[in-house]
């Protein structure tokens, strides 16, 4: 009886309190509940309790932000990401309209806001933090408002579960949500509602929001850097330095600066302050120079980091190959970085070149600014162009990347096979994503020390 409660719905308040008196003379340690803290699972059963539950929340994530901060900051960035932002309070969120609660949704929100710019150090405007809080898909960093998605999820559940009230209560008529759906269509640009046979997935309720704020983003962009940045940042292969498990055992875990400087670059944040390059340019705070200096310190030692991974990766999907091969150069004294030692297809050996290219370089940024990976594109093409003589002898491929993390047309079928045969060898199935994630990691490690080596004297790259 010590861990019962009493709460009485229904009737005046002189028979609500004589109820409860003589619930109590019966039961004298059954403890007496209130509307505003009556909760069932963690969530509350009364729209008067959603302010309380979400400000409780909220108490708990500033403690989880200040501790944080104690951990290295790509691990301290994933685990608010995958657990203790929106992860922390879905329960909440689909259990209840949380989202009439809008106030304390925006305080658990500011919190969170703090928490990343803490964890980056980087500063957030209004700008970068509607982007941080897109999903990954989107261009975003994934920690998610609150806010925005409070509705979704609510909409998901509530479809998710009719079924089962129907049956409970056939009566009751299940729940009206015409309201929240003219209120969803109205956030989600007058998006129409998912299939029925899709309206219990948040997901399918979230992608036409975000869906619409990326587009706003993209249409408040005045310059074509910032959309060449908003474009590349959406695509797939940009983002999954992001999903990678930070541990430095296997060698996911960036430096605290260089984690830094991809938050800044992905979101368009500033990177440094104004200073002169040792080239002799002046470099903007958005850090842009560095990614295409003649002095680039990070070109190389990417370039390099990335061939050593293509040619492991091709090692375990049993196809031996070596890198700087001799024999196959061109007119101009230069070869490709690698080839196969047995036939990758048609009886032909591999042979391959890297190259990363700037996305928002002068000579490129006409067409980045218009479509996703034209410069990883128009590189590629002069390298099928360079190295035209090997036609007929080796397979060509022409692996293409962009600072800003996009793969070119050639590249995403290149590294997509080797992926899938690295996952025949081995059975393991994420074997493409773990090296798509390896190739993501070391693209923003070298924009890292481009951006940092425009200081004289100062030059980092981690390449584990």
């Amino acid at each position: 009886m010590s861990k019962c409660e009493i709460f009485v719905s229904g009737g005046t308040a002189e028979e609500q309190e004589a109820a409860i008196k003589t619930f109590l003379g019966l039961f004298p340690t059954v403890s007496v509940a209130v509307a505003e803290d009556l909760c069932l699972l963690g969530a509350p059963l009364m729209k008067c309790g959603i302010k309380s539950a979400v400000q409780q929340k909220t108490e708990v994530m500033r403690l989880i932000a200040s501790r944080l901060e104690l951990i290295p900051k790509h691990q301290a960035f994933s685990l608010l990401k995958c657990s203790l932002s929106a992860p922390k309070v879905i329960h909440l969120l689909r259990c209840c309209p949380s989202f009439e609660a809008r106030d304390s949704l925006c305080e658990f929100d500011e919190v969170l806001r703090v928490s990343l710019e803490s964890i980056c150090n980087v500063r957030l405007d209004t700008t970068a933090w509607r982007q941080a809080s897109l999903p990954v898909r989107c261009g975003g960093l994934g920690i998610r408002r609150v806010e925005e998605l409070s509705l979704p999820a609510y909409l998901a559940s509530i479809h998710a579960t009719q079924g089962l009230v129907s049956r409970l209560l056939p009566h009751q008529g299940g729940v009206n949500v015409s309201d929240h759906v003219a209120l969803w269509r109205y956030l989600s640009d007058d998006a129409s509602p998912p299939l029925p046979e899709s309206r219990n997935s948040q997901r399918a309720w979230d992608t036409p929001y975000c869906m619409a704020e990326q587009a706003t983003l993209l249409h408040e962009a005045v310059d074509p850097t910032t959309k060449a940045r908003l474009l590349a940042s959406a695509t797939p292969e940009s983002g999954y330095w992001t999903h990678a498990l930070p541990s430095s055992s296997i060698g996911n875990l960036l430096d605290d600066e260089s984690f830094r400087i991809a938050v800044a670059i992905r979101l368009g944040a500033p990177a440094s302050s104004d200073h002169r390059c040792r080239c002799g340019s002046d470099v903007t705070a958005d850090g842009h120079h560095g990614l295409s200096c003649k002095f680039s310190a990070g070109r190389r030692p990417r370039h390099d980091c990335i061939n050593d991974i293509l040619r492991r990766a091709l090692g375990s999907a049993g196809i031996p190959a070596r890198t700087e091969p001799r024999g196959m150069h061109h007119e101009n004294g230069t070869g490709p970085d690698g080839i196969t030692t047995f036939p990758w297809t048609r009886g032909l050996c591999l042979a391959w070149d890297v190259t990363v290219v700037d996305t928002v370089a002068r000579s490129y940024l006409e067409h980045t600014s218009v479509k996703a990976g034209a410069a990883a594109d128009q590189a590629e093409a002069e390298k099928v162009l360079k190295y035209s003589f090997l036609t007929g002898r080796y397979e060509f491929a022409a692996v293409g990347f962009e600072t800003f993390g996009s793969f070119g047309t050639s590249a995403k079928p290149f590294v997509n096979e080797i992926g899938k045969r690295i996952s025949l060898q081995t059975g393991e199935i994420r074997s493409l994503e773990y090296l798509k994630q390896n190739i993501s990691l070391a693209i923003q490690r070298g924009n890292a020390a481009s951006i940092i080596g425009t200081v004289e004297n100062v030059v980092s790259f981690n390449r584990k």
